[in-house]
């Protein structure tokens, strides 16, 4: 008995970090907007993922790139804080996922002139 509830609490634990498939798909989306230079529709489709996902640490690291390319450091620095944020509850970045958002959080805090 012990077993299964365990089982179910683990099971339980990981949809709470599960993405619906809607909000990979607009998650997508977005990186092909990004890269398109159409950062209005990106920004978009990212801030639909982060109401639809709101502990997806990934959704706000690739926020904070977009606002890093369009440039708006101010709100690239709360996503940017945000994803560290939630990677710390989650761990869901990979290592260089982490260091990317470190590294271009240090960017936009010079030039936003926040040092």
């Amino acid at each position: 008995m012990f077993r299964k509830s365990l089982v179910l609490v683990f099971l339980l634990s990981a949809l709470g970090f599960a993405q619906s498939n809607t909000a990979h798909q607009k998650y997508d989306q977005s990186l092909r907007e990004i890269d398109k230079h159409n950062y209005v529709k990106a920004e978009k489709l990212l801030n639909s993922v982060i109401a639809e996902a709101p502990n997806w640490a990934l959704a706000y690291s690739t926020m904070g790139h977009l606002y890093l390319l369009w440039p708006r450091p101010s709100v690239a620095i709360i996503a940017y804080d945000k994803a560290r944020e939630l990677d710390l509850q989650s761990h869901e970045l990979t290592p260089d996922q982490r260091r990317e958002v470190n590294d271009n959080l240090g960017v936009m805090y010079g030039i936003d002139k926040q040092f």
